[in-house]
């Protein structure tokens, strides 16, 4: 298919595709540029940051609860608190607990 244009000084008749290649040209450009940035960008990380603590001295955890920044786990051998990084027994040491509210 052709395009024509009649008027005086005007281009003459160009092929409609060679109008679409000279269109697509921007759009791959583009494309490659966005590809390679998003390439080439560091890793992105979500808000929260889990850090490894020490697993319960010797027991298995079978419920966990939070409150602020202490976390408390039931375990077989009584409730153990998880407060600054370090785990120290909290009661019930006789008792199996399997929840937590």
């Amino acid at each position: 298919m052709y395009t024509s244009i009649t008027a005086p000084g005007a281009r003459k008749a160009t092929a409609m595709r060679q109008r679409i290649d000279v269109i697509a040209w921007p759009t791959r450009v583009f494309t490659a540029t966005l590809l390679t940035a998003l390439l080439a960008a560091p890793p992105l990380h979500a808000g929260l940051i889990f850090s490894p603590v020490e697993a319960l001295p010797g027991a298995t955890a079978t419920a966990l609860a939070s409150g602020g920044t202490t976390l408390w786990a039931a375990t077989p051998r009584g409730v153990w608190r998880l407060d600054a990084g370090v785990w120290t027994l909290d009661g019930l040491s006789a008792r199996t607990v399997t929840s937590i509210v």
